[in-house]
């Protein structure tokens, strides 16, 4: 309710990281409310393996670094995780937060 409140009678702007997150502001808070989009900062290419071809035994470690947070959906991960780890036996998912 303060957030509604706070969009459309103050100066304050939600700012969304992707077109989707954009697309639930508008859903949740209406169609009127300007989400401009920043995305994410870091050149994620730089952390590319795209050169690297690996091997079928070899260790896959996921690690995602969020604040443990109901909006995070850690939960759908997990579950995402555990569907990918039966056709990828060798994974590991490491969670971190800060």
């Amino acid at each position: 309710v303060f957030n509604k409140l706070a969009f459309r009678f103050s100066k304050v702007v939600p700012v969304s990281i992707s077109k989707k997150v954009a697309e639930t502001v508008s859903q949740v808070y209406g169609s009127k409310i300007f989400s401009p989009i920043i995305y994410n900062g870091i050149d994620t290419q730089r952390f590319s393996n795209s050169k690297r071809i690996k091997k079928a035994d070899e260790q896959l470690v996921l690690i995602n670094i969020a604040r443990f947070d109901e909006h995070k959906n850690h939960r759908l991960l997990i579950e995402a995780f555990e569907k990918a780890l039966g056709m990828q036996p060798n994974m590991e998912l490491w969670l971190g937060c800060y």
